[in-house]
């Protein structure tokens, strides 16, 4: 059996849809189906992340006269799966990413309009609930929430960000009449550092999970 039957049969029996696989691996969804109809050869590294994903050996992947199914663990075989099929986690990025974005306006527009905590509470409640919504529908791989996150920071940051500015202004007093002059460029400064900060660290820590 050549490696593209293989790696389609092996996904289709570990119950992920090309696009979860292609989040496990971080490669795009178009790679892995090139994988699948022959038209092209995932690279070295690819492979061994596929072996780990589908629960093979890398022999069993590369070389036609091995069996590969004959080489996935007892635990993985019939009905249990290297991960569970989780269907529709483009819908779920998508919504989550939607909620995050109306919690964030919610927030902004709300204490911008009115001056009150009531909408920006309500805009934290619906970032959090586009959290839940991602870890209930997206596929449950470490590597793949990572990749999530590193960019869902940037929608989750500023009102925390906002809120520990005026904490800070209110701490050491009102400095100077320049404060509210000074308040959004701190709070935007706060704003990246943090959001290159955490998506830095969510990076490495998706090369350090690999597609597990």
């Amino acid at each position: 059996m050549p490696l593209s039957e293989k790696i389609a049969a092996l996904r289709k029996r570990a119950g992920l849809s090309q696009e979860q696989l292609s989040e496990a691996l971080g490669v795009s969804r178009q790679a892995v189906s090139k994988w699948e109809s022959g038209g092209a050869m995932p690279e070295l590294d690819k492979i061994v992340q596929l072996s780990r994903v589908l629960g093979v050996s890398t022999d069993a992947l590369l070389l036609d006269e091995l069996d590969c199914f004959s080489s996935i663990p007892p635990e993985l075989t019939g009905s249990a799966r290297p991960f569970p099929a989780s269907q529709g986690s483009g819908t779920g990025r998508a919504a989550a990413f939607g909620l995050m974005l109306a919690g964030l306006l919610c927030a902004v527009l709300g204490w911008r309009e009115y001056q009150a905590l009531l909408p920006v509470c309500i805009g934290l409640v619906l970032q959090i609930a586009g959290c839940v919504v991602y870890e209930a529908l997206a596929a449950p791989i470490p590597a793949a929430r990572c990749r999530f996150y590193a960019l869902a920071v940037w929608l989750l940051a500023p009102v925390p960000c906002a809120f520990t500015v005026d904490a800070a202004f209110f701490f050491i007093g009102h400095m100077t009449s320049y404060s509210s002059l000074l308040a959004l460029p701190a709070v935007l400064l706060l704003w990246l550092c943090t959001g290159c900060a955490v998506t830095l660290l969510l990076r490495r820590a998706a090369r350090r999970f690999g597609p597990e």
